[in-house]
């Protein structure tokens, strides 16, 4: 039966093919049948048309409802029949999943509040933290993103991996004295923990970011 439903609906896309409720109920099939990738193909389809206000559900937008299904999925047990695994990895799935949207839609900051939602009713805000690193990961330039994602590996202890960031908005952005500005505290607060050689280090990066930065009130900031 589960078969032939999702053969009418993907007819009815044929038709209709901005109808985030067909989105939705295809979603909510897969998962039935432990299809967790095109559960998840159909839910970010489903968030994108949904994003720039071009769904076609009659008579009116599905997009809370959609997020209810999100939430559901989330949060209840009625998909694992009992396979706590399945579970686990269809969490891990969502967590992806929103965050592939968000990174595609950076005009938009609906994603990040569902996530954000999610994930303060699950007590879990650190994946709020992942979320934002895989954002700024794959938007290195990102002036939002990116001084969140640089907090979350400091926290984490992941210097190394802080630096790179840093690294690769630079590349992107040259100009841009807000990588050298990041750059610069990182070192200050190696400094602080007594690491050899970061007091020049950070000199040097606040150095850079002085030449480099236009702003008047900016530039004292950085002084």
């Amino acid at each position: 039966l589960g078969h032939r439903e999702i053969g009418y609906y993907l007819a009815k896309l044929k038709e209709d093919p901005n109808n985030v409720s067909y989105y939705s109920e295809l979603a909510h099939l897969y998962l039935l049948e432990k299809n967790v990738e095109a559960c998840m193909q159909n839910l970010a389809k489903a968030l994108e048309i949904s994003l720039y206000g071009q769904d076609s559900t009659r008579p009116e937008p599905y997009h809370a409802r959609l997020v209810w299904l999100i939430s559901k999925i989330y949060f209840e047990d009625h998909f694992d029949y009992g396979d706590r695994a399945f579970v686990a990895q269809t969490r891990a799935a969502v967590d992806d999943m929103l965050a592939g949207v968000a990174a595609r839609h950076s005009d938009h900051d609906a994603i990040l509040k569902l996530a954000r939602k999610l994930y303060q009713q699950a007590g879990t805000p650190e994946k709020m933290a992942a979320l934002t690193l895989k954002i700024a990961e794959g938007r290195p330039g990102d002036d939002e993103s990116l001084p969140t994602a640089i907090a979350h590996l400091l926290r984490e202890g992941q210097t190394e991996r802080a630096e790179e960031l840093i690294k690769q908005a630079m590349e992107k952005a040259p100009k841009d004295y807000r990588a050298q500005l990041l750059l610069g505290r990182i070192h200050l607060a190696a400094r602080k923990r007594g690491v050899p050689g970061s007091r020049d280090k950070a000199i040097q990066a606040l150095n850079a970011a002085l030449e480099q930065c236009t702003d008047e009130k900016a530039k004292d900031d950085i002084r």
